[in-house]
Protein backbone atom coordinates (compact mmCIF):
# COMPACT_ATOMS: atom_id res chain seq x y z
CA UNK A 1 0.00 0.00 0.00
CA UNK A 2 3.13 2.29 0.73
CA UNK A 3 4.50 1.43 -2.62
CA UNK A 4 1.34 2.75 -4.64
CA UNK A 5 1.22 5.89 -2.61
CA UNK A 6 4.39 6.76 -3.38
CA UNK A 7 3.91 5.82 -7.17
CA UNK A 8 0.49 8.03 -7.09
CA UNK A 9 2.62 10.93 -4.79
CA UNK A 10 5.05 10.76 -7.97
CA UNK A 11 2.30 10.65 -10.55
CA UNK A 12 0.70 13.77 -9.24
CA UNK A 13 4.30 15.59 -8.94
CA UNK A 14 4.68 14.44 -12.55
CA UNK A 15 1.55 15.51 -13.84
CA UNK A 16 2.23 19.14 -12.32
CA UNK A 17 5.74 19.64 -13.58
CA UNK A 18 4.18 18.70 -16.91
CA UNK A 19 1.80 21.42 -16.06
CA UNK A 20 4.30 23.89 -15.17
CA UNK A 21 6.97 23.21 -18.25
CA UNK A 22 3.33 23.60 -20.49
CA UNK A 23 2.77 27.03 -18.63
CA UNK A 24 6.58 27.84 -19.26
CA UNK A 25 6.71 26.62 -22.62
CA UNK A 26 3.52 29.04 -23.34
CA UNK A 27 5.29 31.87 -21.51
CA UNK A 28 7.92 31.36 -23.35
CA UNK A 29 6.30 31.55 -26.85
CA UNK A 30 5.10 34.94 -25.92
CA UNK A 31 8.16 36.54 -24.64
CA UNK A 32 9.73 35.67 -27.74
CA UNK A 33 6.72 37.26 -29.56
CA UNK A 34 7.33 40.76 -27.46
CA UNK A 35 11.04 40.71 -28.25
CA UNK A 36 10.42 40.02 -31.84
CA UNK A 37 7.89 43.02 -31.55
CA UNK A 38 10.01 45.11 -29.70
CA UNK A 39 12.70 44.70 -32.16
CA UNK A 40 10.60 45.83 -35.23
CA UNK A 41 9.47 48.25 -33.47
CA UNK A 42 13.23 49.49 -32.48
CA UNK A 43 13.67 48.98 -36.33
CA UNK A 44 11.31 51.38 -37.60
CA UNK A 45 12.49 53.88 -34.92
CA UNK A 46 15.90 53.88 -36.10
CA UNK A 47 14.87 53.71 -39.31
CA UNK A 48 13.47 56.90 -39.18
CA UNK A 49 16.25 58.80 -37.63
CA UNK A 50 18.59 57.38 -40.30
CA UNK A 51 16.61 59.01 -42.74
CA UNK A 52 16.74 61.86 -40.47
CA UNK A 53 20.27 62.13 -39.99
CA UNK A 54 20.30 61.30 -43.82
CA UNK A 55 18.45 64.92 -44.00
CA UNK A 56 20.31 66.39 -41.98
CA UNK A 57 23.76 65.61 -43.47
CA UNK A 58 22.83 67.21 -46.72
CA UNK A 59 21.05 70.06 -45.33
CA UNK A 60 23.61 71.21 -42.32
CA UNK A 61 26.69 71.95 -44.81
CA UNK A 62 24.35 73.73 -46.88
CA UNK A 63 23.18 75.84 -44.07
CA UNK A 64 26.58 76.49 -42.90
CA UNK A 65 27.80 77.32 -46.05
CA UNK A 66 25.36 79.85 -46.20
CA UNK A 67 25.82 81.39 -43.01
CA UNK A 68 29.69 81.19 -43.45
CA UNK A 69 29.20 83.35 -47.14
CA UNK A 70 26.97 86.10 -44.66
CA UNK A 71 29.97 86.14 -42.01
CA UNK A 72 32.30 86.31 -45.24
CA UNK A 73 30.81 88.98 -46.86
CA UNK A 74 30.49 90.92 -43.23
CA UNK A 75 34.43 90.42 -42.70
CA UNK A 76 34.65 91.94 -46.72
CA UNK A 77 33.04 94.63 -46.24
CA UNK A 78 34.64 95.60 -43.34
CA UNK A 79 38.48 94.85 -45.28
CA UNK A 80 37.15 96.66 -47.92
CA UNK A 81 38.10 99.89 -45.99
CA UNK A 82 40.93 98.75 -44.87
CA UNK A 83 42.15 97.27 -48.27
CA UNK A 84 45.33 98.77 -49.97
CA UNK A 85 46.90 97.43 -53.29
CA UNK A 86 45.23 97.20 -56.91
CA UNK A 87 46.55 94.45 -59.13
CA UNK A 88 49.44 93.73 -58.47
CA UNK A 89 49.53 91.33 -55.16
CA UNK A 90 46.63 89.68 -57.08
CA UNK A 91 49.75 89.06 -60.19
CA UNK A 92 51.81 87.74 -57.18
CA UNK A 93 49.41 85.43 -55.89
CA UNK A 94 48.61 84.23 -59.26
CA UNK A 95 52.02 82.87 -59.43
CA UNK A 96 52.32 81.60 -56.32
CA UNK A 97 49.17 79.69 -57.30
CA UNK A 98 50.39 78.63 -60.63
CA UNK A 99 54.01 77.57 -59.27
CA UNK A 100 51.92 75.55 -56.76
CA UNK A 101 49.61 73.57 -59.23
CA UNK A 102 51.74 72.99 -62.16
CA UNK A 103 53.59 69.74 -60.81
CA UNK A 104 49.96 68.44 -60.42
CA UNK A 105 49.32 69.83 -64.05
CA UNK A 106 52.77 68.52 -65.34
CA UNK A 107 52.17 64.91 -63.67
CA UNK A 108 48.45 64.96 -65.23
CA UNK A 109 50.13 66.11 -69.08
CA UNK A 110 52.39 63.12 -68.74
CA UNK A 111 50.02 60.23 -67.74
CA UNK A 112 47.96 61.74 -70.83
CA UNK A 113 50.49 61.28 -73.35
CA UNK A 114 52.08 58.21 -71.93
CA UNK A 115 48.16 56.33 -72.35
CA UNK A 116 48.30 58.08 -75.95
CA UNK A 117 51.60 56.27 -76.45
CA UNK A 118 50.08 53.20 -75.40
CA UNK A 119 46.83 53.20 -77.10
CA UNK A 120 49.19 53.96 -80.52
CA UNK A 121 47.36 55.84 -83.38
CA UNK A 122 44.15 54.77 -84.33
CA UNK A 123 44.02 56.13 -87.86
CA UNK A 124 46.80 54.56 -88.80
CA UNK A 125 45.55 50.67 -90.43
CA UNK A 126 48.00 47.66 -90.09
Amino acid sequence: MVRILKVKELEDRRKTLLAKSEMYRQTMKLEIANVRFSAALMKKKLKALRSGSMIAGAVLPLAGGLLWARKRSKEKEKLKVKERGGWLPKIFSGIKLFRQLSPLLAGIAASRQHARQQRGNITQFP
